[in-house]
Formats: C-alpha cells, structure tokens, sequence
C-alpha cells in the first residue's frame, strides 16, 4: 500500500501545477499595478523602493491583487476589488557591511484547482514577497521573491553588487526556478528613478520576470515581456500600507489577524489551506502545514 501511495504521489507531483507554467498569450497586454503612497510617505526609501507589478487577465477575480479582509474573529478573506501592497522594514548586520531588507507582500484570492495540469498548489490566501536588499549606500544589490508558503525562492544580484561577493557556484546562466526562466542579473545602473517591475502569470501566480525600467516609461506603459515588446496598459493604484495592518483587520464587532495567532498554526494564514498538498506530501514531508502560507 506504501508504494502504491508513493507511486500515485510521483504521478501527482510530476503533473504538479508548481513545475508546470499558465501560458501567457502573445497578444496579452498586462495591467500594471503601481503603488501609491499615502501623504507624507512619497520619497520614503521604502516608497522608492516599491515594486510595480504587471499581472495579466483581471477578468478573473483570482489574478487581482487584493486587500486581506475579515468578516469575523476566525474568517478572514482577500478582497479582489481593493488592492493592496504591504511593506516591512528589517535592518541587519554581516561580519562585512550593514543592509537594510525592504519585504512587499501582495496576496490573491485564491489559486484556482486545474485538473490538467494538476495544480497540487490549489488553495486559497496564496501570496507573494518581494524582497529589496539595500546596502549602507542605499543601493539595492539583491532583489528576491518567494511564495508566501515558502517556495519558488530566488535570490537575483543586481549590478550594484560587488564582483567578490557572488557564491563561487555562480555562472551567469538564466535561473530556472521551477519550470520559470528569470534573468541572473537585475540592472538599476544608468536607469533614470528605477523602477523595479514584478511580471506574474495567471492562475498559477508565479513570477515571469523581475526587471528594472524607468520611472517615466512605467508611468507612461507597461514594459514588453522578454522580447522586449511594449504595449499600452491599464494602470491600477496600488495603496501602500505598513505590513503591521495584517495583524489588526477591522470586522464589524472588532478587530483580528490575517494569520493564526496561537496553536500549531501559529502565524499560517487563517484559512489558507492546501488540500493537495496536504493529502499528497504531508506524510512524508512530516508537516501537516505543508504548502500553507504564512
């Protein structure tokens, strides 16, 4: 019976959603969605610093970013109609140098369940962080993004990262990040107000590209994809609030967290479970919160 789970269980993962991609039409024009500061924000590095993010087929609820939102206590939910970019700030320190982490959380509705392919990430709540690393200078010399479940991980260096300070394994190759293709390298120098530019696909909501373009052309349109191609786009503002918003959602009677504040779920979000994952890797990834963001 063992073996017969497992075999079902390689099937299943093989046909997985996560290592498969939702096609982007070559005639799709994206939506960009640009972050708006609230008054007084406007020239903050965490503003600067923000990405815009270009996402394809709005018709369906599930590819909006929206606002987490809460109807009571326990229920807490994601609002396609109100958009929504949260932001936090951590300063650190290495045996080298002082950085400062800009993290951007944006969440979706949910990701919708496909048979083929088989989309074993299929749930509701799921996320995406966008993380900026800034040096002493205020230059940005990382930029990385994961799922808010944890996966899809990848750490792009910029051209303002010193030469000595990639891992040796580096090659300079594109990054494939699960069945994704994403630029080795993120480009600010000589670009006139950078502008970092988050390209997602639908459905699936994985990253397509992570790019860098000027201010004046990202207000003016949405960038082309990789082959360069520009097309005119609709803009959506994109409120930019304080990732500490996420811990007091206003229901009628009160207020409660997006996430879990106590028990073995602690800091997974309310409601965001992974049916597929849990029946399919749970048991042998020894997590019964596999796949479940946080």
């Amino acid at each position: 019976m063992l073996r017969n789970a497992i075999f079902l269980t390689a099937i299943a993962l093989a046909l997985a959603g996560c290592g498969r991609v939702a096609v982007i039409d070559d005639a799709s024009v994206p939506t960009l969605y640009a972050p708006v500061a609230s008054p007084g924000q406007t020239g903050e590095a965490y503003e600067r610093l923000a990405p815009f993010y270009l996402l394809y087929d709005l018709d369906e609820a599930h590819n909006r970013i929206g606002a987490p939102s809460a109807r009571s206590q326990e229920e807490v939910y994601v609002d396609p109609d109100a958009p929504a970019l949260y932001y936090e700030v951590r300063h650190f320190t290495t045996g080298r140098a002082s950085y400062v982490n800009y993290i951007y959380r944006i969440h979706f509705t949910e990701t919708p369940f496909s048979l083929v392919p088989f989309t074993i990430t299929a749930g509701e709540h799921p996320g995406i962080l966008v993380i900026v690393t800034v040096d002493a200078g205020g230059k940005p010399v990382l930029v990385s993004q994961a799922g808010t479940c944890g996966c899809y991980v990848v750490v792009v260096p910029t051209d303002y990262l010193s030469a000595d300070m990639l891992p040796d394994c580096w090659s300079g190759e594109p990054l494939k990040v699960f069945g994704e293709t994403l630029a080795p390298l993120v480009a600010y120098k000589g670009v006139s107000r950078p502008r970092l530019l988050v390209e997602i696909r639908p459905d699936n909501h994985r990253v397509v590209s992570l790019r860098v373009e000027a201010d004046f052309l990202v207000a003016g349109r949405a960038a082309g994809r990789a082959a360069g191609l520009a097309g005119e786009a609709a803009t959506i503002a994109l409120p930019l609030f304080e990732e500490a918003r996420l811990h007091k959602l206003a229901y009628p009677g009160g207020v409660t967290s997006f996430f879990y504040t106590k028990g073995m779920g602690r800091a997974h979000v309310r409601g965001a479970g992974r049916p597929w994952e849990l029946l399919l890797m749970s048991w042998w990834a020894f997590d019964l919160y596999v796949g479940e963001d946080k």
